[in-house]
């Protein structure tokens, strides 16, 4: 057995010394350049957790679909609609502290211990932020990851068309990471999506509804080969779009 281990995949190193795991993340040169579409808080924790993208004390600005969970329909409806809604419908779940808008099937799982109004105010400030840094110059990547079953190519193109209008003839690039488990088909519409889409889809050896409420566990980062490998196709992916 090796005394020592040194890994790096990409800005995160990881090092084991005499059984005991050590690993950091080297800062990202660049801020507020991934933009998270959802549809879980699984695009912004793994670019961030890999040192692609900054964390918020490195001058990263939140952005409202970080870290909400809600249906791929309702993020083309956000969007299409300048975010109206999306915190007028709120519910406090007194057993989990978890705020919920019913009307979008949203959940607010990282904003417990929140009045109503602080919840309010945070997200206002989020939607601010992700309007004001689709008007910079430069270029941005839009990412989002669903299921693939759940894709159609008129919601993903209406997603599309909504960037468009926010970027206003400025270049962006919107990726979509779709998954599936092994035996599912492959997402059957691609001759019907906006060309100017990236779609990549990604396999998943187990029950993919066990991967989704488990996958942000600490122990499941990478235990497993096929883990790693996803997160490494993942950012390979979305570093080449």
């Amino acid at each position: 057995m090796a005394l020592f281990r040194f890994e790096k995949i990409y800005g995160r190193v990881f090092i084991k010394f005499f059984g005991i795991n050590i690993s950091f993340v080297m800062p990202p040169k660049i801020c507020n350049y991934y933009i998270s579409l959802g549809q879980n808080c699984f695009v912004r924790t793994i670019l961030t957790r890999y040192g692609i993208k900054a964390k918020r004390k490195q001058g990263e600005l939140s952005c409202p679909f970080d870290l909400l969970l809600l249906p791929l329909d309702k993020i083309a409806f956000l969007l299409q609609n300048d975010f109206e809604g999306l915190t007028s419908d709120l519910r406090h779940d007194l057993k989990t502290d978890y705020w919920y808008n019913d009307s979008l099937k949203a959940a607010f799982l990282h904003d417990e211990n929140l009045s109503k109004d602080e919840v309010k105010a945070r997200y206002q400030k989020r939607v601010e932020n992700f309007i004001n840094i689709s008007e910079t110059s430069k270029e941005l990547k839009y990412i989002l990851i669903c299921k693939t079953c759940d894709c159609s190519p008129e919601i993903l193109n209406n997603i599309n068309q909504s960037l468009k209008n926010y970027r206003r003839n400025k270049p962006y690039t919107f990726i979509v990471a779709g998954l599936s488990e092994k035996n599912e088909k492959d997402f059957e519409f691609i001759p019907e999506l906006n060309q100017e889409i990236v779609f990549k889809q990604y396999k998943i050896p187990i029950p993919l509804k066990d991967f989704l409420e488990n996958w942000y566990i600490k122990r499941n980062m990478h235990n497993d080969d096929w883990v790693k490998d996803l997160h490494k196709n993942f950012i390979s992916d979305i570093l080449s779009a």
